[in-house]
């Protein structure tokens, strides 16, 4: 047994450098997945690719764009609303423009059809006409929202008062028209009409006007205060805004455009791609399996079926790792020949076990023909068999003796014919078949050395010498009765079977288990037999 196991470890010891190089290879060749993507990548046409990214920086510059819109059109509907509440329709129309570009965001994002775009191009360009031109008499309307707006400043509204005071602090006007609006009637003109500390340069929106009155007097007694009026500054800022509004909702609407063309274009595309070649899927990108394969989760079968001992890796599941494991011979799963292949099938599991592919039937029209239930000749009914296509088995049938070319009267026949079940040997690789060929070749051997062993036991158990009784009288037999003196036998006898003839009696009265001392024993019995019947042809012959 020393001798046995110092040559197993030999043996592995001569494969370990080998599983070694597998081992790097296999690190090595994890690129290997990503290959085939690259692949398709490379030979996809050069103008769809151009053309589908050209969408997407359309999407995104359309998205900026959208955001901007909403932002512009919120800041116009409140510039709008300070001043002049009559214009309820530009606001109206201001919400829209808002809650289009928020429309066109989800659209681009969620990848809808190029028809949403041109609707919403549509829809804004149609509010663009109507509503953002200012006419004149937009801008008597907001002559007059000034003006009232103004007049309820000066009776202390406090609305309108910070309202003013921010108005013509942020665009350095004072009154509507001009500083007069802020005079006195009784005041003579030489003196400088009662200006609010809003109108000086030195104002501060974080202090109270009252902590400020020594900076508005100086302000008034050096005429420091501004002397243009606010109408033009507002009205300028009400067309700014509204401008402004309009360019970038009209940049907007070209982005539409173009990424409904682009859209349009990706989708002829596409499907001219799909009507010439059908698309074959790429390798999947190597991902962790939560589960592996059932094969994957059983254990290695280490036992010893007197195979030469291979090293093989081996997966387990705590840890989610491949080992090297040493396989002798005996039939098992959860064995590969490298790390690569028990990562790839394991770890990497691109493989549902789940679903499996059926070999469907391919032969003659014999076997794909639909068997009628009519009834021939004389009305006779027998049981047939027939192939299934969509089962891909043979059934039995009640045939009316019809000629029909799918009946076949036995059922191996029906399977030879329609099963196609040859070419399932096929399918085995040279790994496979190398591993199916040790695992026989060291059942049938054993089962050799069995049957070996066991006629070896029936042969001993026939030809063995029993003892004789004690007790009884009869059946007692010695060298003396058979006329071989007991020297000679002892000179003829070999020395190592003196030592066998002791246990002669042990094994054959209290066990039957073969052993090498039983082998031992059943020479010394041969030889025995042999002296004895040479004694009883000397005393023949004598």
């Amino acid at each position: 047994m020393g001798y046995k196991a110092s040559s197993a470890w030999d043996k592995f010891a001569e494969h370990e450098p080998e599983a070694g190089r597998n081992k790097e290879k296999s690190h090595q060749g994890f690129g290997k997945f990503y290959a085939k993507e690259i692949e398709q990548l490379k030979k996809k046409p050069c103008c769809r690719t151009f053309v589908r990214i050209l969408f997407i920086i359309i999407g995104i510059l359309t998205i900026i764009q959208s955001i901007v819109v909403i932002a512009v059109t919120i800041a116009s509907a409140i510039a709008s609303k300070l001043f002049n509440r009559e214009q309820s329709s530009r606001l109206v129309a201001m919400i829209i423009l808002a809650v289009t570009a928020a429309v066109t965001i989800s659209a681009v994002i969620y990848g809808l059809t190029a028809a949403i775009m041109v609707i919403l191009a549509i829809i804004q360009a149609v509010i663009l006409g109507v509503c953002m031109k200012v006419t004149t008499e937009d801008e008597i309307l907001l002559n007059r929202s000034l003006v009232d707006s103004f007049r309820l400043a000066r009776e202390d509204n406090p609305r309108h008062m910070k309202l003013w005071a921010t108005t013509q602090s942020d665009l350095n006007c004072c009154g509507v028209y001009s500083p007069e609006d802020y005079r006195r009637p009784n005041l003579p003109p030489y003196f400088a009409p009662d200006v609010p500390i809003s109108c000086c340069p030195g104002y501060d929106p974080h202090r109270s006007e009252l902590v400020q009155e020594r900076e508005r007097e100086a302000c008034k007694a050096r005429h420091e205060f501004y002397e243009s009026g606010c109408r033009a500054p507002v009205l300028e800022m009400f067309k700014f805004t509204c401008t402004l509004v309009l360019s970038n909702t009209i940049l907007l609407i070209i982005f539409e455009i173009l990424l409904a063309i682009n859209a349009v274009m990706v989708l002829r595309k596409t499907r001219k791609h799909e009507e010439k070649e059908p698309e074959v899927p790429p390798t999947p990108m190597p991902r962790a399996s939560l589960i592996p394969p059932d094969y994957c989760l059983q254990n290695l079968n280490k036992s010893d079926c007197e195979g030469p001992p291979t090293p093989v890796f081996s997966y387990y599941k705590p840890g989610s790792r491949c080992e090297l494991e040493i396989w002798r011979g005996c039939p098992t799963n959860n064995k590969f020949d490298n790390e690569y292949l028990c990562s790839h099938f394991c770890i990497f599991n691109f493989i549902t076990p789940d679903i499996t592919t059926p070999i469907s039937y391919e032969g003659s029209d014999q076997c794909s023909k639909t068997v009628t239930k009519n009834t021939c000749n004389d009305g006779s009914q027998n049981i047939v068999y027939t192939f299934n296509s969509e089962k891909q088995e043979c059934l039995p049938l009640v045939w009316g003796d019809c000629a029909e070319p799918n009946i076949f009267k036995e059922k191996q026949t029906c399977i030879d014919t329609c099963t196609r079940w040859q070419d399932e040997l096929t399918k085995l690789t040279e790994d496979e078949v190398k591993d199916i060929k040790t695992v026989l070749s060291n059942y049938f051997e054993a089962g050799t050395n069995i049957n070996k062993r066991l006629k070896l036991t029936e042969t001993f158990e026939d030809t063995s010498v029993l003892p004789p009784n004690k007790n009884s009288e009869e059946g007692k037999t010695t060298t003396e009765s058979l006329g071989i003196p007991e020297t000679t036998l002892r000179n003829e006898r070999i020395k190592p079977t003196e030592t066998t003839l002791t246990t002669e009696s042990t094994v054959t009265t209290e066990s039957t288990v073969v052993t090498e001392s039983t082998v031992a024993t059943e020479t010394t019995v041969a030889t025995e037999m042999q002296l004895l019947q040479r004694g009883q042809l000397q005393q023949t012959v004598q």
